[in-house]
């Protein structure tokens, strides 16, 4: 459960950064509790259709512009 809300306060953070302009999002998926970095953590533009994962420190970068939805899977 912990892990859904970390994910889901990341979803909104991210969404802000998406709806700038058509670039490059990058971040960092973490627990929200102890701050453990998520590797292998799908990253999806589900409105370009595109898909990455989180390296071993849980970062991520993927291609998003303004309205794209992005969503995090385990």
């Amino acid at each position: 459960m912990i892990r859904l809300i970390a994910y889901i306060i990341i979803c909104f953070v991210l969404a802000h950064h998406a709806a700038q302009a058509q670039s490059t999002v990058k971040g960092k998926v973490f627990e929200l509790n102890t701050e453990i970095m998520l590797s292998g953590i799908t990253v999806e533009n589900q409105t370009q259709n595109i898909k990455t994962h989180t390296d071993p420190m849980g970062n991520y970068s993927i291609k998003a512009q303004k309205g794209d939805l992005l969503c995090f899977l385990v």
